[in-house]
């Protein structure tokens, strides 16, 4: 069981807070915490650590934004040598003095820009005239698109590793990657001649169907040839046994039926197999775009096959042709 003197203790903490002022209870605030990330900030920066200075900056201006806080983290930025975020944050601090009619504020941000607009590192791009009217032509640096006009008059850049990427439709790409060493470190990138883009490897179709269709094609005109011999025979027979179509038994009737099914069954052999060997010889003569040096295509020669049966009653024969 506790003692009296236990209980006490929490009663005595209560009743002290009760008497405590209330500033001095106060919850911090927001703007405590940004004014003190400022003042830290100042201190670091009159010490000239940019490196620690410029995140509490960053950080006092996302708790409490002010005017006089973004001026300093673009002085800040400028020390630390990022002179194109500098500039950025001189043109805001410029816009928000002159907005709360702070002279003194307004003064120090046009004197920086007018220095930074001097020294700040700059990368400028020199384009080939025939690459400049190109499709689709367009740079980027660090993956975001800049105009060309700005690359080619020098874009603000801070310091550190820059990757540059140029491309047009149709063309390689090209790019480099260089490293900006800090304020005043300007670079001039002479950009070569965008080289053609080597041409998509076109598939053309497998040679499995054209092989097949002919093969069929083959067999049907085969089989259209067998049986117009049959039917020739037939025939042959038929006018021996019966001159003048005149027969005298049933062998003649026997004979000519044999030959007119056999007539049929030619020219459907000759037919469908005229079609098959037609479909193959397409396929295999228009078998898609072939690739050339200069990465575009050239159509292929296209044959149109003419493949025509004459298959009849006491006669057979195909003619072949085509044109391209």
């Amino acid at each position: 069981m506790p003692s009296a003197r236990t209980r006490l203790v929490p009663s005595l903490l209560v009743a002290s807070l009760l008497f405590v002022p209330r500033h001095a209870v106060r919850a911090a605030t927001p703007n405590d915490d940004a004014e003190r990330l400022f003042q830290e900030a100042k201190k670091l920066m009159d010490a000239g650590d940019y490196v620690d200075a410029c995140p509490k900056l960053v950080e006092s201006q996302r708790l409490h934004p002010g005017a006089g806080t973004l001026l300093a983290l673009a002085l800040c930025r400028e020390g630390e040598g990022n002179g194109a975020t500098a500039m950025r944050l001189f043109r805001d601090a410029l816009a928000a003095a002159q907005k709360a009619g702070r002279t003194d504020r307004v003064a120090v941000a046009t004197e920086e820009l007018a220095k930074l607009e001097k020294n700040v590192s700059r990368l400028f791009l020199v384009l080939r005239e025939a690459d400049l009217a190109l499709a689709g032509l367009s740079v980027l640096v660090d993956d975001v698109p800049i105009p060309i006009a700005e690359v080619s008059t020098g874009l603000p850049v801070d310091r550190g590793a820059h990757r540059v990427v140029v491309r047009a439709d149709g063309r390689r790409s090209w790019s480099i990657t260089l490293e900006i060493k800090g304020t005043g470190d300007s670079r001039h990138l002479d950009v070569p001649a965008l080289e053609r883009a080597e041409s998509a490897v076109t598939t053309s179709p497998s040679l499995a169907l054209p092989v097949a269709l002919l093969g069929f094609g083959v067999v049907g005109l085969g089989l259209g040839g067998i049986y117009g011999a049959r039917a020739l025979k037939k025939t042959s027979d038929y006018k021996s046994l019966c001159p003048g179509g005149l027969c005298t038994d049933g062998r003649g009737v026997d004979l000519h039926d044999q030959a007119k099914s056999a007539s049929i069954i030619s020219t459907i052999g000759f037919g469908a197999g005229a079609l098959l060997v037609g479909g193959g010889l397409v396929l295999l003569f228009s078998r898609g775009p072939q690739s050339t040096h200069e990465g575009k295509s050239a159509e292929a020669p296209t044959l149109t096959p003419k493949i025509t049966p004459e298959v009849g009653f006491g006669h057979l024969g195909v003619t072949f042709g085509g044109s391209f």
